[in-house]
C-alpha cells in the first residue's frame, strides 16, 4: 500500500506519508522508550555494583565480575520466561517492571535499594530485548529494522536526556522536577505498551541457529555505544567541546545514522563485498586510537553512522531469516552478546585494579572486532535484489533532530565561569580527592562535594578521581558540572585515559597550564599531574599543582620515582603550591624525599590533631597534603569531616 502511495501525486501524498509516519514513529515507540529506562538504569546498577557492592561492601574485584557474569547470563533464560508467560504476558511484565524499577530508583534514594531495584529493573530489560524481537522477527526485514531503529533512537533520547541535566543523571538528583520527569517517561512508555498489548505477536519468532548468530554483534555495539559513542561527557572530553555543542554533535551523528540507515535497510543486499568493505571501514575508525579536537568529532561521528548502519544490517538479516517458532536459537546468539556486553565493561576498568596481559585501550577495539565480524556474516541472509523504500522510512531521523531542542535549551541557559580579577594574596587552597562522586555509602552526590568545597571558601581547589564519560561511575562529565556549579574554569589532565584525571578549578585566571605523566611499571595505571600558572591579581602569580600517585600500599618503590618527577618539575622555583593524594604515610621514604627537597608541609606548619584524610567514614591515616615552596606561609588548616568522598577534603589558606 506505501509502494502505491509513494507513486501517486497531489495531497494525498502528503497525507499518506504523514499517516505512515506516525504509524512508524507509534511502532518504534515501547522499543526505544523502554531502551531510554533500561539504559538508565544500567547506569545505575554499573556503578553501584563498583561502589556500594565493592567498596561500601567490601565484594573484591574478582567477585564483582562474577556477579554481574551471572546477572548478565540470566539473559539465557528469557526464552523461558517468554514460554511459560506467554508471548504477551512476558512482554507486558519485562517493559512494565522495568518502568516500575526505573520510578522506584527515584523515589529510593538508598543505595542498596538502588542497588537491588536496577538489578532487577536490568534483568527485565534485558529479557525484553529479545522477547520484543521474537514478537516482531516473524513480520519481516521492514519490522526488524524499525526495531533496529528503535534502539538507535533509544540511544539518543537517553543521551539527549542525559546531557540535558548536565550529564549527572536524574537518578541521582532529587526534587519534582526530576521525579516528574522520570514519571513522564514512564508513562508514556507505559502507555505505548497497552498500545502493543492489543497487536497478537508474529508466528514466527526464531530462525535457524546459524544466521541467528549475527545477533551476538548486539553486546558489542552496545559496549561501543555506551562506553564511548553515547557519551555526552566523552564527546567534551576528546573534542574540547563546550557541552551544548558536544551534545548537539552526539545527536547529530545519531540523526545522519538514522537518515543512511533507512537507505541501507532498502538498498543492502546480498553482494558481500561492499559489506565487507564496510565492515572493515567500521573497524578502522572504531579501532583508531582517541583523537582530540575535530578529529575526534570526525572519529566519534563516523563511529556512530557505521556502528548505527551494521546494527541495521544485523536486525534486517534476522527479519529475512524467520522460520522457525520458540526463541532458543535467538536467546544462544543474545545471551553470547550480553556476555560480552558485560565482559568488555569489566576487563576496561578491572584493569586498572588488577593486573591483566593487556591494556585498557585494548577492549573497544576488540569489541569493534567482534561486532564488524557479526556486520559482514549477516550479509549471507539478506535478499539478492534491492527493495523499495518504505514512506516514513525517514521519521526516525526527523525524531532525532527533534531532539536538537535538548541542546538548544541548555545553549539558552549556558553560562561559562567567569575568573575574578584578584588583589594579591592571601589565597585559600585544597586538595580533595573525590571518589569518582561516591559517598561512602556507594551513592553518588556531586551536590555535596561542591558544597564542601564551599564551605572551604576555596579559591583554587586540586582535585584528583575525576571522570568524564567513565561508564563505571554513571558517565557524568564531573569536571564541566563542577565548574560550572561552583563557577570555577578548569584545567583537566588526564591520566587512566582521556576519562579520568586529575583538576585544577581556580577562581583566578588561568594564564598557562598543561599535564605531565608520572613514571610507571608495565601494568600499573597511569598517573598523571596538572599544573597551572595563576594569576593573583597585584602583579602576584602562584604555580600551583595537583598530583595522585601510586595507590597500592607497601609499594612506595613505584612512587618514588612518581615524587621525583614532580620534584623535578617544581625545580626549586618560587611561590609554588602541590597538592595530592600521595597514598603515602608522613613517616614513608617518599614523603621524605619532598622535605628533603625543601617543600613544606602545610599540616605541619598550621594544623593541629592527627590530621587523618582516609577512610573517612573510618579516618586512620594521612595521606593527602599541601606542600607549600619555603617563601609561603600557611595558616587556617582545616580537615573537613565529610563523607561526600573517602576522603576529607583539605584546606589551608597561603600567604
Amino acid at each position: 500500500m506505501a509502494q502505491i502511495a509513494s507513486q501517486q501525486t497531489g495531497p494525498s501524498v502528503g497525507r499518506a506519508g504523514g499517516r505512515e509516519t506516525a504509524h512508524t514513529l507509534a511502532v518504534l515507540a515501547l522499543p526505544a522508550l523502554t531502551m531510554v529506562l533500561g539504559l538508565q538504569l544500567l547506569r545505575v546498577l554499573i556503578p553501584t555494583l563498583y561502589s556500594y557492592l565493592g567498596e561500601a561492601q567490601g565484594v573484591s574485584t574478582m567477585n564483582l565480575g562474577v556477579v554481574a557474569l551471572a546477572l548478565f547470563g540470566l539473559a539465557f533464560l528469557a526464552g523461558p520466561v517468554r514460554r511459560f508467560l506467554g508471548p504477551r504476558l512476558a512482554l507486558a511484565i519485562t517493559a512494565g517492571g522495568v518502568a516500575l524499577m526505573r520510578v522506584l530508583e527515584q523515589f529510593i534514594p538508598a543505595p542498596g535499594a538502588n542497588f537491588v531495584l536496577s538489578a532487577i529493573g536490568t534483568l527485565l530489560f534485558l529479557w525484553f530485548l529479545p522477547i520484543y524481537l521474537g514478537r516482531v522477527r516473524g513480520r519481516g526485514p521492514q519490522a526488524t529494522v524499525r526495531y533496529a531503529q528503535a534502539i538507535v533512537l533509544g540511544l539518543a533520547l537517553d543521551a539527549g536526556i542525559q546531557g540535558a541535566a548536565g550529564t549527572y543523571d536524574l537518578v541521582w538528583q532529587p526534587g519534582l522536577v526530576t521525579a516528574a520527569a522520570v514519571a513522564v517517561l514512564a508513562g508514556l512508555q507505559l502507555f505505548t505498551l497497552a498500545r502493543a498489548w492489543l497487536e497478537a505477536p508474529a508466528e514466527h519468532s526464531d530462525g535457524r541457529l546459524l544466521p541467528t548468530l549475527v545477533l551476538t554483534g548486539l553486546g558489542p555495539f552496545l559496549a561501543l555505544q555506551v562506553m564511548l559513542l553515547q557519551s555526552t561527557a566523552a564527546w567534551a572530553a576528546l573534542t574540547g567541546w563546550q557541552l551544548p555543542l558536544a551534545l548537539a554533535g552526539n545527536l547529530i551523528s545519531y540523526a545522519v545514522a538514522l537518515a543512511l540507515g533507512a537507505v541501507l535497510a532498502a538498498r543492502v543486499n546480498r553482494h558481500w563485498w561492499p559489506w565487507l568493505l564496510l565492515g572493515m571501514l567500521t573497524l578502522a575508525v572504531l579501532m583508531a586510537p582517541p583523537q582530540r579536537g575535530a578529529l575526534a568529532a570526525l572519529r566519534l561521528f563516523a563511529g556512530q553512522v557505521l556502528a548505527a548502519g551494521g546494527l541495521i544490517v544485523i536486525f534486517k538479516s534476522l527479519g529475512e531469516r524467520a522460520d522457525r517458532t520458540g526463541l532458543w536459537r535467538t536467546m544462544i546468539a543474545y545471551g553470547a552478546g550480553m556476555l560480552l556486553f558485560v565482559l568488555s565493561a569489566f576487563l576496561y576498568f578491572a584493569s586498572y585494579w588488577i593486573h591483566l596481559p593487556f591494556e585498557s585501550t585494548a577492549v573497544l577495539p576488540a569489541a569493534a572486532a567482534l561486532f564488524g565480524v557479526c556486520v559482514v556474516g549477516a550479509t549471507a541472509g539478506l535478499p539478492q535484489s534491492e527493495e523499495p523504500r518504505t514512506a516514513g522510512a525517514l521519521a526516525p531521523a526527523w525524531a532525532a533532530l527533534a531532539l536538537l531542542i535538548f541542546p538548544l535549551v541548555l545553549a539558552l541557559t549556558w553560562h561559562e565561569p567567569v575568573p575574578v580579577v584578584g588583589q594579591g594574596g592571601p589565597v585559600r587552597v585544597m586538595q580533595y580527592n573525590l571518589h569518582h562522586g561516591f559517598n561512602t555509602d556507594g551513592r553518588m552526590d556531586l551536590e555535596a562535594l561542591a558544597r564542601n568545597v564551599e564551605q572551604a571558601g576555596a579559591d583554587v581547589v586540586g582535585l584528583e578521581e575525576v571522570t568524564r564519560g567513565w561508564y563505571l561511575d554513571g558517565s557524568p562529565d564531573m569536571v564541566g558540572w563542577l565548574s560550572r556549579r561552583l563557577g570555577m574554569p578548569y584545567v583537566y589532565a588526564e591520566a587512566v585515559d582521556p576519562y579520568f584525571g586529575n583538576v585544577i578549578l581556580s577562581r583566578f585566571p588561568i594564564k598557562n597550564s598543561a599535564r605531565g605523566s608520572l613514571p610507571r611499571t608495565a601494568w600499573e595505571m597511569r598517573r598523571s599531574y596538572a599544573w597551572a600558572q595563576l594569576d593573583l591579581g597585584g602583579g602576584e602569580d602562584l604555580l600551583f599543582v595537583t598530583a595522585h600517585t601510586h595507590h597500592v600500599e607497601g609499594q612506595g618503590d613505584i612512587r618514588m620515582p612518581q615524587m621525583a618527577e614532580l620534584l623535578r618539575f617544581w625545580n626549586q622555583r618560587p611561590r609554588t603550591v602541590i597538592v595530592g593524594d600521595l597514598n603515602a604515610l608522613p613517616d614513608d621514604p617518599e614523603i621524605a624525599l619532598f622535605a628533603n627537597a625543601g617543600l613544606r608541609d602545610a599540616f605541619t606548619q598550621a594544623g593541629s590533631g592527627d590530621g587523618f584524610t582516609s577512610e573517612a567514614d573510618n579516618p586512620r591515616q594521612r595521606i593527602d597534603y599541601i606542600w607549600l615552596s619555603p617563601d609561603l606561609q600557611a595558616s587556617d588548616y582545616a580537615t573537613i569531616q565529610s563523607t561526600a568522598s573517602d576522603h576529607f577534603p583539605v584546606a589551608v589558606t597561603v600567604r
